[in-house]
């Protein structure tokens, strides 16, 4: 356990399960209070607010739905209450549905954007106050994707709205350099969680694997450890940011 997080308090999206349980149980064994927020998964995240509180961490399960603005105020303000303030926000919730181009559903489309930027923009609209409050302390970390800076041709509306949410955490970091806080973003690349369980098959695994140049697919703790650079002192002067964890697929495969 480290203490270099002690008095912070974080709110992480989409934590009951996969990047965003890893990034709330990281920072929580930092030192810092962490508000888990779910929407369907109530018991991932009221266990994972039991395991943390039984050794001693501070957390606490908050429900948050976040395309619904009325929700992603009564989440800040629980966090607020619950904690004494609020310094970290985490938008990690995120909604993945691969299908060809061709056939996606208008519906489909309009819901991955909501869930991927609207959510990301009342989230930080929500927390903008507090953040403010919290000046140097004060940090925005937003989990974008490798294809959101490659496209993605099996999941077009997915990269489509992780590239925006890059571009809205560089008006972000530009808006707010002078208050103090920092905004930035990663880009993960594939990462073993019950989301890509769910739509990458055993083929493309192991082609995604012989692609990577480091030949492995990455970990929840990969991205946890990236989240926690940007929310702690060491990552102070990094701001508009976009931190590649993705095994070096950015630089490509070579000859």
């Amino acid at each position: 356990m480290s203490t270099i997080l002690a008095g912070s308090a974080a709110l992480v999206s989409g934590a009951d399960r996969g990047i965003g349980a890893g990034i709330a149980r990281r920072l929580a064994e930092a030192g810092a209070s962490v508000a888990i927020g779910y929407r369907r998964g109530r018991d991932g995240a009221e266990t994972l607010a039991a395991d943390l509180t039984a050794t001693g961490l501070s957390a606490r399960a908050v429900p948050l739905d976040v395309v619904d603005r009325a929700s992603v105020q009564a989440a800040v303000a629980a966090t607020v209450e619950a904690f004494g303030g609020l310094h970290i926000l985490v938008n990690n919730a995120g909604y993945l549905n691969r299908v060809d181009f061709a056939e996606i559903d208008p519906e489909d489309w309009d819901h991955t954007l909501a869930v991927n930027l609207r959510g990301p923009f009342l989230l930080c609209q929500a927390v903008l106050p507090h953040l403010k409050a919290a000046g140097r302390r004060g940090r925005i970390i937003n989990i974008s994707s490798m294809g959101g800076q490659f496209g993605g041709t099996k999941a077009v509306p997915y990269a489509a709205s992780k590239a925006a949410l890059i571009s809205l955490t560089k008006s972000l970091a530009r808006l707010y350099a002078g208050d103090g806080m920092t905004v930035n973003a990663i880009a993960p690349g594939l990462i073993r969680t019950e989301m890509m369980a769910a739509v990458v098959t055993p083929e493309e695994e192991a082609q995604a694997i012989a692609d990577v140049p480091l030949h492995e697919i990455g970990l929840p703790g990969d991205i946890a450890e990236a989240a926690l650079y940007l929310a702690a002192e060491s990552g102070r002067y990094v701001t508009g940011h976009v931190l590649n964890v993705n095994g070096g697929i950015h630089i490509g495969a070579g000859m």
